[in-house]
């Protein structure tokens, strides 16, 4: 199924008692959520925590109305998963509090071990943890020597770690740290004043997007760094992080701000902006990379998805609300009756596009996969055609040619509803799907069409994850 993204400002734009209201946007959101996906997740979440309750509360119903139970989020190690929760139930699920304490008050860790009390073993823990805090930092690994460093540059590391020097505790550290990255997440001055430091070592003329396009990489070669855009972020990350989707996504989509490859504009100059907000962009462009369309109106957010979506080869297309409202004219016209599925389906067998044939050795058996000229029920995209022995078979099934390559249970019940109404009641009577089923075996649904079966199965192999319409010729 058709997976879209849209960002917060797009379900604002939607509602009608938003100043800025869009009708056509509005129409066309309700039209086809039966026949697509929306997709929310942690950035939305984010996006509503410093609003009142109240009416946090009425943009969760909202937006909860699109979006039903399709939820993103990644877990502590930062790796994604798919949850089935409505926002009101994912956003009280967050932590919020126990976040917001933690940058208000450096003694936090220290305060969730006094909680425990005279736990057996407690004083034990508590002492190794008082320890392992009151240790200097050159106690852990070589350190940068401020002394050693010319002015501008210990102004700046003095900056980020106020009152540093080696012999700092790590209890100091930390607490000068988070101090530091309060200001820094929030204040706009921060940014700016970051962005103008390394535009006097580096200049944006000789690697920016605006001159070089998708060339910038390479550019970025010829700055002090000596390292394309793409090595410098694969040298930020460890060995068993540098294949780490979120790292990379969002890495690449703060540094494109941050060393100045693109420079968001407004009437009065260049944008500002935190870095907080640049990183909740950078987590809905993150997430927005498992699904088939990002939809903004930000054009800063366009230009910066389009890149890293080009950069690491994800087929995520970016579009406009325009873009939208046109994409979704054709979606609802693209749906299926029996009589145009099974001339279309005749048609590719005869003239799809074939990507490859490989032999099936476990069976004896051929398989030929295609491209087809049409997206079935606005979800099948490719075709095989499975012979020997006697056996002709043709298999629909999506492929997502990226890390978005799964199923989730919102598509399989959409699909089993659409195939009800185009094939009608399935032979064993059990109509419309129930979330519950989450997926039955060996078959979701069978049909019965003339010399035809027709069976909707769930499979998956090293590749991902497939909903896959089967037909026995």
């Amino acid at each position: 199924m058709i997976r879209y993204y849209l960002d917060s400002n797009i379900y604002r734009l939607m509602k009608p008692e938003h100043p800025h209201h869009k009708t056509k946007l509005r129409s066309t959101a309700d039209r086809n959520k039966e026949n697509i996906l929306y997709i929310f997740s942690d950035a939305h979440l984010d996006d509503l925590k410093p609003s009142k309750e109240i009416y946090r509360d009425i943009d969760l119903e909202f937006m909860g109305k699109y979006v039903q139970d399709n939820y993103f989020s990644v877990d502590t190690k930062l790796e994604f998963q798919c949850y089935l929760a409505n926002p009101k139930t994912a956003f009280d699920g967050k932590n919020y509090k126990a976040i917001d304490e933690l940058y208000n008050n450096p003694q936090y860790l220290d305060d969730i071990f006094n909680a425990f009390g005279d736990l057996p073993g407690m004083d034990t823990l508590k002492a190794g943890l008082n320890a392992f805090w009151s240790q200097p930092l050159g106690n852990l690994k070589p350190m940068l020597d401020p002394q050693k460093m010319d002015e501008e540059n210990r102004a700046w590391l003095l900056k980020f770690l106020p009152d540093y020097s080696p012999d700092m505790t790590l209890r100091d550290f930390w607490s000068n740290n988070l101090q530091f990255s309060k200001k820094f997440l929030e204040d706009k001055k921060e940014l700016r004043d970051l962005r103008k430091y390394i535009a006097k070592t580096m200049n944006r003329d000789s690697y920016s997007w605006d001159k070089w396009k998708n060339g910038f990489n390479e550019k970025f070669c010829e700055t002090p760094l000596k390292k394309t855009f793409l090595q410098m972020i694969d040298g930020m990350l460890l060995n068993d992080q540098k294949q780490h989707i979120y790292r990379n996504i969002t890495y690449a989509y703060a540094l494109l701000e941050l060393y100045n490859i693109t420079e968001e504009r407004n009437s009065t100059g260049p944008k500002k902006f935190t870095f907080s907000s640049l990183n909740k962009d950078a987590q809905h462009v993150f997430y927005a990379s498992f699904c088939d369309y990002l939809v903004t109106d930000d054009r800063g957010m366009q230009l910066k998805a389009f890149i890293v979506y080009n950069l690491f080869k994800i087929p995520t297309q970016v579009l406009s609300v325009e873009d939208f409202i046109n994409r979704n004219y054709h979606i609802q016209n693209n749906e299926e009756t029996y009589d145009t599925f099974m001339k279309t389906l005749a048609h590719d067998i005869d003239h799809a596009l074939q990507l490859f044939s490989k032999p099936d050795l476990m069976t004896d058996k051929k398989i030929d996969t295609y491209k087809t000229n049409h997206v079935y029920f606005n979800y099948f995209n490719r075709m095989q055609l499975i012979t020997g022995d006697g056996d002709k078979r043709c298999v629909l099934y999506c492929e997502r040619n990226s890390h978005g390559n799964f199923f989730l249970f919102r598509e399989i019940k959409i699909i089993t509803t659409k195939l009800l109404t185009v094939f009608g009641l399935d032979d064993d009577m059990r109509g419309e799907y129930n979330m519950d089923e989450k997926g039955r075996e060996p078959y979701v649904r069978k049909w019965s069409q003339n010399d035809a079966i027709f069976y909707l199965v769930v499979t998956s192999n090293v590749n991902g994850n497939y909903i896959a319409l089967s037909l026995e010729l």
